[in-house]
């Protein structure tokens, strides 16, 4: 399975300048994750811990490099999410 959609994947493609925001779900520490993302100049916009996940916002660029890091189970799009 891959790491992200391939939707989302082709969207970073297509608009590597563009920045996007993301939801990175990762595995091991959730503190060391976040240091690998400063050390890459993400801006890590809040950190999930009930999910296991980070929010970021990242150019298409940063975000495909992101896709070959080990710590990184999946990355979706953030959305605003609504109660019914």
């Amino acid at each position: 399975m891959s790491k992200a959609s391939a939707t989302l994947a082709r969207r970073l493609r297509d608009a590597p300048d563009t920045d996007f925001l993301l939801i990175l779900r990762v595995s091991g520490e959730i503190g060391d994750a976040v240091a690998a993302l400063r050390r890459e100049s993400v801006e890590v916009r809040r950190t999930l811990s009930l999910i296991r996940a980070v929010a970021v916002r990242a150019s298409g660029r940063q975000a495909l490099r992101l896709l070959d890091e080990p710590w990184l189970v999946r990355m979706e799009e953030d959305s605003i999410v609504r109660a019914m």
